[in-house]
């Protein structure tokens, strides 16, 4: 690309100055590098969150977009530092589960450790690998430094979180709450591809004890106020409520059970 991409995904925040460093680290090693924000607002240690949220982003992005995501609350461990090429985009960050749901979907054609230190900042602190380690790897490799040249390849299967899965049954789906997004929808395990390929004319959502009694397409197909159920954005079982809070209305958590039946 005649500009290149690169992201940054945390569990920062925006308070404080450690986005902005790491930018600063980016544009001081390659000023031409677009860098954009997907989001700083992963709360604090949620690897789950930030692996949903990566692999919501990705494929909005052109072909050789870097995508630097950091959500490491073992930083300064022996847990692995890796690049890797996914599809046709890229990935620098530690290896603890946050391309789980990437690689479901896109095969990782190369991975390498980032133990060649000459592109690293120095000195590295052992509690801001998102500074001096990842971000100084990112900006070489968008000036056309080759994923080999930074280290020894990956040969060990890489991390992948425990996703909980659904069970299946004739005509009904028992998942659970994965996600709560910053408008109170509740997101669940359950996908689209888990539904019939023809909704039926009548499809029961049953989650914390209230039953929505049909599929919707869209949040403003009943009233302000109302609960609802559709396949969101990220191709999951919401449950929202149109102008509200569905999480704060329901009461309901992370882990929580969803029932579906037709």
């Amino acid at each position: 690309m005649t500009q290149p991409i690169i992201t940054l995904l945390t569990d920062f925040g925006t308070r404080d100055s450690y986005a902005a460093q790491m930018k600063g680290v980016i544009l001081g090693i390659n000023p031409r590098a677009l860098v954009v924000d997907i989001t700083h607002e992963i709360e604090p240690q949620a690897i789950m969150q930030g692996a949903m949220c990566l692999d919501e982003a990705f494929d909005a992005f052109p072909a050789g977009t870097i995508h630097v995501v950091i959500v490491d609350p073992d930083v300064g461990t022996t847990r692995r530092r890796i690049a890797a090429e996914i599809g046709s985009q890229r990935y620098v960050g530690p290896d603890n589960g946050l391309l789980t749901f990437l690689a479901r979907r896109h095969a990782i054609q190369r991975a390498h450790h980032l133990n060649a230190t000459q592109f690293h900042r120095h000195p590295v602190c052992a509690t801001f690998h998102g500074r001096d380690l990842f971000s100084p790897v990112a900006a070489h490799w968008s000036l056309g430094a080759d994923l080999s040249e930074f280290g020894d390849p990956v040969t060990a299967p890489l991390a992948e979180l425990r996703v909980p899965k659904v069970d299946k049954q004739e005509r009904e789906l028992l998942g659970e709450v994965l996600a709560i997004d910053r408008f109170g929808n509740i997101i669940s395990n359950i996908s689209g591809s888990d539904l019939p390929l023809e909704f039926p004319a009548t499809i029961f959502t049953r989650i914390a004890g209230q039953q929505l009694n049909r599929l919707s397409s869209y949040y403003s197909q009943h009233p302000s106020g109302a609960l609802l159920a559709l396949i969101g954005s990220s191709g999951r079982l919401e449950v929202a409520r149109n102008q509200g809070n569905a999480a704060e209305t329901l009461q309901v958590t992370i882990g929580d059970e969803v029932y579906v039946k037709w």
